[in-house]
């Protein structure tokens, strides 16, 4: 029997715009809950992009790794003391989830958990090809 080596992550993509849903938890233990989203690009196992959670000013990720199905990501939310968080997400075909965690002072971190979605573009129909319900008519 012949025997292949795969690759950890091989075949599994996480390339593609994701958006979802952030609560971090302050190190006092307030909640503040947020939109999240990414847009990743892929290549084997390296992952760059960009997250955060305004779609209008995304961070660039540093670091982003991905073994087995399992996303390593790293950003950096700029700034006077700039943070840096360490992510680590479960991904379930069309779905990560995980937690990570930022030092916001010397011995005090913050927690974020994560959930995202694979977001999916619109089909878009073959002009020739009448929609669902719909007649063509010839006007002479």
């Amino acid at each position: 029997m012949k025997q292949v080596a795969v690759a950890r992550g091989a075949g599994l993509s996480v390339a593609g715009k994701w958006s979802g849903t952030a609560v971090l938890e302050t190190p006092g233990g307030q909640e503040i809950y947020a939109r999240a989203y990414a847009e990743l690009s892929q290549e084997g196992a390296s992952v760059t992009g960009s997250a955060g959670n305004d779609i209008g000013r995304l961070l660039p990720i540093q670091d982003g790794r991905l073994r087995g199905n399992t996303l390593h990501l790293q950003l950096t939310l700029p700034g006077d003391k700039p943070q840096v968080y360490q992510l680590k997400l479960v991904v379930k075909g069309d779905r990560m989830e995980g937690k990570g965690d930022c030092e916001i002072e010397p011995g005090k971190k913050a927690v974020v958990t994560l959930v995202l979605t694979r977001d999916r573009q619109p089909e878009v129909a073959d002009s020739s090809t009448p929609i669902s319900g719909t007649t063509r008519t010839q006007r002479n």
